[in-house]
């Protein structure tokens, strides 16, 4: 009877093994798919349709949005599993305020092409595209970026990460790890999140090339060399308060940061557009429309 038991006991625990393996790889598969979007015409702002090159040959799609040939300019780079669209607002806001603007989609995202979502590991060439694009576009004009979340995290990993003159980041996660984690543990709790993290992050490496511990935006945010903004909100349990305070003491004077109470992992300018203009483009134009300009 007792053999019996155990017997019954393991293939018990071997099923359940089984079964939260399949359920791993099928929410693995989930969250790396491509997020194509088919862009509308917005006839409301004067967009320009550009097509950056980047380092892998794969094009990235994007708008331009040019004030004056010698206005600051601001790339916005938007979240995971969404598209430039997300940051219309943002940037009819900014091109009121006198900014050239530049939307783009991030590979595997929009119109951008790509074989799988990265979390800002791969995004990151379209960021590098972007800056350069926008250092011949507009030459002698000083350059900010605006980077949500997964946007953040491809800035942090990009090669041009130093070269912007002003960096806002708004709920970018310090590492991929940290990350998987806490959005696994808001749906199961932390001791099962515990057990599901390591089986979502071990896929990374044969599936996409690179491990959790390649993605650590964090252990890079120390060399942006320009002023930065940290948006935070106070009730962010995606990304909590104290991460983005970690990050924070991590980078280089001058920073800030501006929590929102009572905002979770949301939009930001959509909570509150009038306290994000006090808070985001104010800090811009202190920072772009002063009289020094960082070196590149």
């Amino acid at each position: 009877m007792g053999k019996r038991l155990a017997a019954w006991l393991g293939s018990g625990v071997l099923l359940a093994a089984i079964f939260l393996m399949g359920l791993s790889y099928y929410i693995g598969s989930k969250l790396i798919a491509p997020h194509p979007v088919v862009m509308p015409a917005h006839p409301e702002l004067p967009f320009e349709n550009v097509t950056l090159s980047t380092a892998t040959q794969a094009p990235v799609y994007g708008w331009w949005l040019q004030k004056s040939s010698d206005a600051p300019a601001v790339l916005l780079l938007h979240s995971v599993r969404s598209s430039r669209l997300e940051m219309i607002p943002r940037a009819k806001a900014l091109y009121d305020r006198g900014y050239s603007v530049l939307l783009i989609d991030l590979p595997s995202h929009g119109e951008s092409p790509g074989n799988a979502i990265t979390f800002g590991f791969r995004e990151a060439a379209g960021v590098n595209s972007a800056w350069h694009w926008l250092y011949q576009r507009v030459p002698g004009s000083k350059i900010g970026v605006i980077g949500i979340s997964q946007g953040g995290a491809a800035l942090l990993m990009s090669d041009v990460r130093g070269k912007f003159d002003a960096v806002v980041l708004e709920m970018v996660y310090p590492t991929l790890q940290q990350a998987v984690h806490n959005r696994v543990a808001i749906r199961t709790g932390d001791a099962l999140a515990s057990v599901i993290t390591p089986l979502l992050t071990l896929q990374l490496k044969p599936r996409l090339g690179f491990s959790a511990d390649a993605l650590r935006p964090v252990d890079h945010i120390n060399q942006l060399g320009a002023p930065l903004l940290i948006v935070a909100g106070a009730d962010d349990r995606h990304t909590p308060l104290i991460e983005l305070q970690q990050m924070l003491a991590r980078a280089h004077p001058p920073k800030s940061i501006w929590v929102l109470p009572g905002v979770h992992h949301q939009d930001t300018f959509a909570h509150d557009p009038d306290a994000w203009k006090r808070h985001v483009i104010d800090f811009l134009d202190h920072t772009l429309r002063g009289n020094l300009k960082h070196q590149h």
